[in-house]
């Protein structure tokens, strides 16, 4: 297909192609009710995965050295209307945590869906090229889908310490 578009068109429908999935699945996840990212006991495949395991933050903090690079990242919780910054930490009130937890989720699971495009560049994109689209959507997501699982083994850890402190 490359010769059909030209090597320029390549490069602009792979440019624009992943402007248009970053924002376009922010968006959809933007707008995707609350209830679709809430934690249940009988959670199945990717969102099971999702929750932290015992020394996860461990992992972050000492394999991933992510406390030197987290904040360096840009956060785009805010960008749509009604959007939740995850920046900052901005109460230790249990229900502020329990929104910034589900929001962590939300994060979560966009970059991944942004990364499960990939196949669509496949469509005009030469082998060498289509390489080059998963490394991209590898660093270009992965990183935030990190920072999100951090985030919340340390928020879900100190609901928790609210949570025990409240009953004694």
């Amino acid at each position: 297909m490359k010769g059909a578009i030209g090597e320029y068109g390549v490069w602009i429908a792979n440019i624009g192609g992943w402007l248009l999935v970053h924002l376009g699945v922010s968006w959809l996840y933007a707008r995707m009710p609350d209830r679709c990212f809430k934690a249940t006991k009988g959670m199945q495949g990717v969102r099971a995965s999702a929750e932290p395991r015992a020394g996860e933050i461990r992992f972050y903090e000492s394999v991933l050295r992510i406390r030197c690079w987290k904040d360096k990242l840009p956060e785009a919780g805010g960008l749509f209307k009604d959007g939740f910054s995850k920046k900052s930490l901005r109460s230790s009130d249990p229900i502020y945590l329990d929104k910034f937890v589900l929001e962590t989720r939300r994060g979560e699971q966009a970059h991944l869906a942004a990364m499960l495009s990939v196949p669509i560049f496949f469509l005009w994109n030469e082998m060498l090229p289509c390489v080059a689209m998963i490394l991209y959507a590898a660093a270009a997501n992965l990183p935030f889908v990190a920072v999100q699982r951090y985030n919340r083994a340390r928020l879900l850890r100190a609901r928790q310490l609210i949570t025990n402190r409240g009953k004694g």
